[in-house]
């Protein structure tokens, strides 16, 4: 399936030039110029995001020929300005030296802002001004490795320890970590999908089925069934999953269906898309699963709830109601109007009561005891052994662990200690 000449550009620019034929072309495409094509796209997607109708246009400002249209500079001060906010100078002249000028510029402030290194990758000002292709190559792509790669290590992703609630990963650190941070994405969102089995970023995407299950995992109204019709071609299934992405999500197709069906798409060209395209995707989206069956999961969360509320039932706690609190602060009132001579030989008199009582009750249970074995029927056999039933406690035993009498233990101590002290002072 042919692609059309609007895929080589956003559609807002869709009226001007493509910066290079696509389609039947592709068939006969290197991997240099499917890489010239994606980094010209790229710079193209962002450079539409200039307003229109102000001095810095659109349609006069995308790019043609990515190695001629850059070498100015002018079109690189532009992109610094929608990529980072910050507005670069421009040299007026159009001589080489104000081209350099301009490069330049652009280079110093990446190095300074982002800690992008060129001199160590052999890329300087002069070398983007005339023109030469693997550097300025070589220089598009540290730009997406900055701005578009990278902003995946910035990015929460859902781990397998715990893929409903989301446990933000490691950030990625360097270019490899980052890569197999996106390609473990792409195994991980694919993974339920039966026939797709993504290992890297070149022959895992060839028959276009990675693409669909990951459009089929965030919009599954729009691509409709699973798996696709066995009479689509592996073109035909790359582009419905390229326009899908656009209309859906915004992400601009920066391949060709054509080339990634044929095999020549580069790594960095395929990287370079994918990361555009998890960036659509998670911001509309971050975790599908969750935004696809929200409903279930809430329901099927309340009903775990409840099974284990009903298998597990709460223990009662005893808690003490205002009518059995009255009776604890009224006699502790009456302690406390008492003068606190009188209540320390008041909780010394009761003590001895108290033991007394309790030896009496000791003693009077032994005599029933021993009354007991004796104790016979009218026939003169023995009678029949008393029942285990639980004894019942006496008022004194009730009493005796009444809490109030607690409270006045507890404040005849530091009054019996003062007493003492008062004493054996006399005494000296």
């Amino acid at each position: 399936m042919a692609e059309s000449n609007d895929l080589s550009v956003p559609r807002r620019l869709s009226s001007a030039r493509s910066p290079m034929k696509t389609g039947a072309a592709s068939s006969t495409s290197s991997s240099s110029e499917v890489q010239q094509r994606t980094f010209t796209r790229w710079i193209n997607a962002h450079l539409s995001r200039a307003s229109p109708g102000s001095a810095d246009g659109v349609a006069e400002n995308i790019v043609q020929d990515l190695f001629e249209d850059l070498r100015d500079g002018r079109r690189l001060c532009l992109l610094m300005k929608v990529l980072t906010g910050e507005t670069l100078k421009q040299e007026r002249g159009n001589l080489r030296v104000h081209h350099i000028l301009n490069v330049d510029r652009t280079l110093r402030f990446l190095e300074n802002r982002y800690n992008l290194e060129f001199r160590n990758h052999n890329i300087s000002a002069e070398d983007l001004a005339d023109g030469k292709r693997t550097l300025t190559l070589g220089f598009v792509w540290r730009l997406i490795l900055c701005f578009q790669v990278e902003s995946i290590a910035e990015e929460p992703t859902i781990t397998d320890e715990s893929p409903k609630r989301g446990k933000l990963q490691r950030q990625a650190t360097t270019d490899t970590d980052v890569k197999h941070e996106l390609l473990q994405w792409c195994k991980d969102t694919t993974a339920e999908y039966q026939g797709v089995q993504v290992k890297d970023f070149k022959r895992s995407w060839h028959d276009g089925m990675a693409f669909l299950a990951l459009m089929h995992n965030y919009c599954r109204e729009k691509v409709g069934q699973w798996p696709p019709p066995e009479s689509m071609t592996a073109a035909e299934k790359c582009s419905q999953a390229f326009k899908q992405a656009e209309s859906e999500f915004g992400v601009y197709p920066l391949l060709d269906a054509t080339d990634v069906a044929a095999g020549i798409v580069d790594d960095l060209s395929m990287i370079t898309y994918l990361a555009m395209l998890r960036q659509g995707l998670m911001a509309a989206s971050p975790s599908p699963a969750l935004s696809s069956n929200t409903s279930v999961t809430e329901e099927e969360v309340v009903n775990d709830a409840d099974n284990e509320s009903a298998s597990n039932p709460p223990e009662e706690t005893q808690q003490m109601t205002p009518e059995k609190d009255e009776p604890i602060q009224e006699e502790a009132a009456v302690c406390a109007s008492i003068p606190v001579e009188e209540s320390a030989a008041m909780a010394f008199t009761e003590l001895d009561e108290q033991q007394k009582e309790s030896d009496e009750a000791d003693g009077t249970s032994g005599d029933s005891q021993e009354q007991q074995h004796v104790t016979t029927n009218g026939d003169g056999r023995p009678a029949a052994p008393a029942t285990d039933e639980p004894r019942q406690e006496t008022p004194e035993e009730t009493s005796r662990d009444s809490p109030a009498l607690w409270w006045v233990w507890l404040g005849a101590i530091p009054i019996v200690t003062a007493i003492s002290y008062t004493l054996l002072k006399a005494k000296e």
